[in-house]
């Protein structure tokens, strides 16, 4: 539902369960900064890997006329990974996890989007459809 065909969804939630607390966010994120991934790997359940932030780099989003900014990290991003969050070594999100290079060209370069990006997007529409 992002814009410019990017690969992400927002999604709100309600909870009135105590104890459920957001997590807290950066926009900072630096190169040979400890971070780690949490998501759901090919269906193995919530998981946890730790990395190293590799490099800040921009992304070109192919057949469209969008860059978007990336953190490339070395934890264990998988199939199933997207989605979840990328933290950095005082547990605040810094990224989405989103893709991988072709394990067959590169192990363990995986990719999230910045959270700097999501906050530019505080006023933008997007599709919504409420279940």
């Amino acid at each position: 539902v992002a814009p410019n065909g990017i690969d992400l969804a927002v999604v709100r939630a309600l909870c009135s369960e105590e104890g459920v607390v957001a997590a807290t966010w950066s926009d900072m994120a630096s190169v040979g900064e400890s971070v780690f991934a949490v998501g759901n790997p090919v269906g193995l359940g919530w998981t946890l890997t730790k990395g190293t932030v590799s490099a800040l780099r921009s992304h070109d989003i192919k057949n469209r006329k969008a860059t978007i900014p990336v953190i490339q990290t070395d934890a264990a991003i998988t199939h199933g990974n997207s989605g979840g969050g990328l933290y950095n070594g005082e547990g605040k999100l810094i990224g989405i996890n989103n893709f991988i290079i072709n394990p067959r060209l590169a192990n363990n370069t995986g990719f999230a989007i910045r959270f700097s990006l999501l906050r530019k997007w505080d006023d933008v529409p997007f599709n919504v459809a409420e279940y």
